[in-house]
């Protein structure tokens, strides 16, 4: 353990990657679905400063990063055994302690009963900790099993959609999270992922939520609309697996208009926050494509490190125009067409684009008079299509139509 824990605090991206700050008198911050947005006591034994870093707290987060893969999420249980917030937190501080006594070359000094750990946070935390605990940990298992977690749907829509996710996402040059070049991801593969999961997504529930697990399906969708800009097959596809994914799921809706997918040559570090557009700027590029020439609308610049690959190799069929996924995937924004993060974007198309837009705001901006126009096009081709004229309507928000 020593040895490794050696090796890895001399790589600094993975020493730098875990960013949430370990210590004894720095309190913790209020984590992701803490209903109480309390502060986590530290353990007494700790001694560090504020924002010091201590070794041990260097080496648990480099193989913290180590194990994640290129959605970054780590685990911490699923369904009604998933660890609470302030669980992780404590567990976080316990590991940090061990790490360092390790270090040190003492015997650890936290000892945990994995049979009772109740025991343990009671004798470190005190009964108010538990109190709140127990509250964050009630309204974890009845979001499990309200969502169906650990169900073979679940269990099989997860899966698909990691297994879509990992085909085109990568590990940049940082170490953190991009999106592949279309030569390097395996178009059949691809297919036979969104067709798996579009039939799960389609009859159950269960599936819908396991997809939109951690975002993983959502994350991986955008990143397919991204890639196959010019593909009707694939994007009609995916469309029509994104929208049944969202359908009759307020969560997975939300959650995939709020989300950030960092965009060539860009990365999504461990530390980003979402702050949307990304859906709603992949999604219009691939509509004007399908509706118009086939081809994006914005010039798209490549990460230069990345490997060279022979698009005959890759076998990348001729870009074509499709009125039809078009239409699908028209169907797929309209079905998010109610979520505060999107109507809040369309409107924000209608004024002037401010010094510190984010660049998936700038592109928008820059495409919206084109997306319109194909729109109005495709109105007067399909004439009398119900799906065509609401999408019309949607974009009045942002003033062009």
């Amino acid at each position: 353990v020593v040895s490794c824990a050696s090796k890895l605090l001399l790589h600094p991206t993975l020493r730098n990657m875990f960013g949430t700050q370990v210590g004894p008198e720095a309190a913790a911050e209020p984590m992701a679905g803490d209903p109480l947005g309390g502060v986590v006591p530290a353990f007494p034994k700790v001694s560090t400063s504020r924002g010091a870093k201590s070794a041990a707290a260097d080496a648990f987060r480099a193989m913290v990063c180590a194990a994640r893969g290129p959605l970054g999420l780590p685990m911490f249980g699923a369904g009604e055994n998933r660890l609470t917030p302030l669980e992780i937190d404590a567990q976080l501080q316990a590991a940090e302690l061990t790490y360092r006594d390790v270090l040190e070359g003492k015997r650890p000094t936290i000892s945990m009963d994995v049979n009772s750990p109740d025991a343990f946070y009671k004798e470190h935390f005190g009964e108010e900790w538990m109190a709140k605990n127990k509250i964050q940990r009630k309204e974890i298992q009845r979001q499990a099993k309200e969502a169906g977690e650990n169900t073979p749907m679940w269990v099989e829509a997860y899966s698909d959609a990691a297994d879509l996710a990992f085909e085109v996402l990568e590990l940049g040059k940082t170490g953190a999270e991009r999106i592949r070049q279309r030569e390097a991801v395996d178009r059949s593969e691809v297919l036979t992922h969104l067709r798996n999961l579009r039939h799960k997504v389609l009859i159950s529930h269960y599936s819908r939520c396991g997809a939109g697990e951690r975002l993983v399906g959502q994350r991986a969708c955008v990143a397919v609309l991204w890639i196959f800009v010019s593909d009707s097959e694939v994007l009609a596809e995916c469309a029509d697996c994104l929208r049944l994914m969202v359908t009759g799921n307020a969560e997975n809706t939300a959650n995939l208009t709020a989300l950030t997918q960092a965009l060539p040559p860009e990365e999504r570090t461990h530390a980003a926050t979402d702050r949307g557009w990304t859906f709603l700027r992949a999604s219009l590029d691939a509509f004007a494509a399908q509706a118009g020439s086939g081809m994006p609308l914005l010039n798209r610049p490549q990460p230069q490190d990345q490997e060279e690959v022979n698009p005959q190799d890759a076998k990348i069929p001729e870009p074509k125009a499709d009125t039809e996924a078009a239409v699908k995937i028209a169907q797929c924004i309209l079905a998010a067409k109610d979520t505060p993060a999107l109507q809040d974007q369309l409107s924000l198309l209608r004024q002037a684009v401010p010094e510190d837009a984010c660049q998936e705001h700038r592109d928008l901006s820059q495409m919206l008079p084109a997306v319109v126009k194909s729109a109005e096009a495709l109105a007067k081709e399909m004439n009398g299509s119900q799906v065509v004229a609401d999408f019309l309507e949607l974009l009045k928000l942002t003033g062009q139509a």
